[in-house]
């Protein structure tokens, strides 16, 4: 089963005019982050964002790194980074990522190789805390982690951010499931 964010209606008026998907979309925000998502998971990276007019060394970077991964690139008013950033520091930069798979626990549990660590997350409802969770659980080697159908933080841009917030790229998220009743 596949879990996607909230789908908002479409309007005119993205980068290349059309219908704006954008804003049901998963993004991270800020050249620091971007970075840490290119270098991290640029499998993930569906495109990046970079402001028009002068740039940065630093949105420069982003350019470069995003050329030599093969991310598609776009540039764009700030106006627009402002209006999908919906009030969040995009910094003249920003990127879409893949949403998150989400599996049964049947699908889970059926792995080759079977997974061997699993971590249960319930009632988390604070995005933070969730990407924070997700952080830990890769590094203590998590192959799944468990989560309810309702009453959890999504994986949002703010748990995504959470989950890239110390000094090494962002983890690929671990297969994530819907937990089953017959769990205790």
């Amino acid at each position: 089963m596949t879990r996607h964010e909230k789908q908002r209606p479409g309007r005119a008026g993205g980068p290349a005019g059309g219908v704006d998907q954008d804003r049901a979309a998963t993004w991270v925000f800020g050249p620091a982050r971007v970075e840490e998502t290119l270098q991290g998971i640029p499998n993930q990276v569906r495109r990046v964002l970079v402001r028009t007019g002068p740039l940065q060394s630093r949105h420069q970077a982003l350019l470069k790194i995003a050329r030599a991964r093969g991310v598609p690139l776009q540039r764009v008013p700030n106006q627009y980074l402002d209006r999908i950033s919906a009030g969040a520091r995009h910094q003249g930069a920003a990127c879409e990522v893949s949403p998150v798979a989400w599996l049964a626990l049947g699908e889970v549990l059926s792995m080759d190789p079977k997974p061997s660590r699993l971590l249960l997350l319930d009632r988390i409802e604070d995005p933070r805390n969730f990407g924070a969770l997700v952080r830990a659980a890769d590094g203590a080697g998590v192959d799944a982690v468990l989560v309810p159908k309702r009453g959890a933080a999504p994986p949002s841009p703010v748990a995504i951010a959470a989950s890239a917030g110390g000094p090494r790229p962002p983890p690929p998220p671990p297969s994530c499931a819907s937990r089953a009743r017959r769990l205790p």
